[in-house]
């Protein structure tokens, strides 16, 4: 019966589903066997089976919600496939407007409490995680590429209700994209583009890439034919697929952060966000819709469309990790989580707040009551020859 009702969508499949809730009324299996069943067919576009199918859920997760917690990763699996391979349509939203369609199955994860909410979150980006060594890049598209567009669209259009469950979700993306990011784009640039990569060049200087101008280049810096001939093909997929795929998880947090007005900003150590800012309702900013996001996420799948697609993707992704502010910040904070906040009254200086927390910690380790060994308490003694007039910055 779970087979006929995973595998099809008409008549068979509805009884079937009829009759898997039936016996789960009566108790006459193990819970977790049906919840891969139940959290797929939730995404049936036949509204009949969808609403068995989340009626029956939500029962047996007030019943055993302890022990559907540890199904729920097997069960999205299981949805993807469904989605995939009957439904024909792997995306992870339905656009315009732009409904998650895994939306059922987080109404009844939001009836438990907080804590079990962010450890479902959690989780759920985990699963568009990967190592780098085993990340099978075959397939047209890979079918990793394909769930981590089906996780990022979910994570994208979820309807949050508190910054409790919202916040810990955004940091869990960002420690994600940080650690396996900075290994990819390690690999990028040792197998791909031995040369550093950095922003656009508006000039190519002399010499740059092997080139000597006899004037300066005013457009950007074109891709050299040379290593186009270096790298192996395959390692090029491979690591273009890596990128896609955690390219994709940085746009769902973008745009979470956009949609609900989150800042990052440098931690400060000597507070953590109040429980009561918390518990406070996540509010969606108006006028902003999933077009901008949806867009991205095309961009990205349509990266191993050719190897020109392919090396443009590596060097955008090898880029952001290397120059971009807003992600070093981040990559710099702790594993707790705290490293986003609701934006305050005034923009400008929550934007500002990384440099200068960063210029306050430096002015600190050099001011009067932190002289360096030799300096400290020099007054009535032979002056150094080598302190400057005036101080020191």
């Amino acid at each position: 019966m779970l087979k006929v009702a995973q595998s099809r969508q008409d008549s068979y499949s509805l009884t079937a589903i009829e009759l898997i809730a039936s016996i789960n009324r009566q108790g006459l299996v193990h819970p977790k066997e049906c919840a891969g069943v139940l959290v797929s067919l939730e995404t049936s576009t036949v509204p009949a089976i969808a609403k068995i199918a989340f009626d029956t859920h939500k029962m047996i997760h007030s019943q055993f919600e302890s022990m559907f917690e540890r199904e729920y990763m097997r069960a999205i699996q299981e949805a993807f496939y469904y989605q995939r391979d009957v439904v024909g349509d792997s995306n992870g939203a339905h656009a315009r407007p732009y409904v998650s369609k895994l939306a059922p199955l987080f109404d009844i994860v939001k009836i438990s409490n907080s804590r079990y909410q962010k450890k479902f979150l959690s989780n759920l980006c985990s699963k568009v995680n990967f190592d780098l060594k085993k990340l099978d890049a075959n397939g047209d598209p890979p079918e990793h590429l394909l769930l981590a567009r089906f996780i990022t669209q979910n994570l994208a259009f979820f309807d949050y209700a508190q910054l409790a469950e919202l916040m810990p979700t955004i940091a869990q993306m960002e420690r994600i994209v940080s650690s396996t990011g900075t290994v990819v784009a390690h690999a990028i640039e040792t197998d791909i583009f031995p040369s550093p990569i950095g922003p656009p060049m508006i000039e190519t200087p002399a010499g740059m890439m092997g080139y000597t101008p006899t004037v300066p280049m005013p457009t950007p810096m074109p891709m050299s034919a040379a290593p186009l001939q270096q790298f192996n093909r395959a390692t090029l997929r491979l690591l273009a697929t890596a990128a896609a795929s955690l390219s994709m998880l940085w746009e769902a947090r973008t745009h979470l952060k956009r949609l609900y007005c989150i800042h990052s900003h440098s931690k400060d150590r000597d507070s953590k966000p109040a429980v009561k800012e918390l518990n406070k309702p996540a509010t969606k900013m108006p006028g902003i819709s999933g077009d901008k996001f949806w867009e991205a996420i095309t961009r990205n799948m349509s990266s191993l469309a050719s190897e020109e697609a392919m090396l443009d993707k590596c060097r955008e992704f090898s880029t952001l990790l290397a120059i971009d502010d807003e992600f070093k910040v981040d990559r710099d904070e702790d594993a707790e989580g705290d490293s986003v906040d609701v934006l305050g009254e005034d923009d400008g200086a929550s934007s500002a707040g990384p440099r200068a927390m960063k210029r306050k910690s430096s002015a600190s380790g050099t001011g009067v009551n932190k002289r360096p060994k030799g300096r400290k308490g020099s007054v009535g003694k032979k002056p150094s020859s080598t302190e400057p007039d005036g101080g020191w910055d």
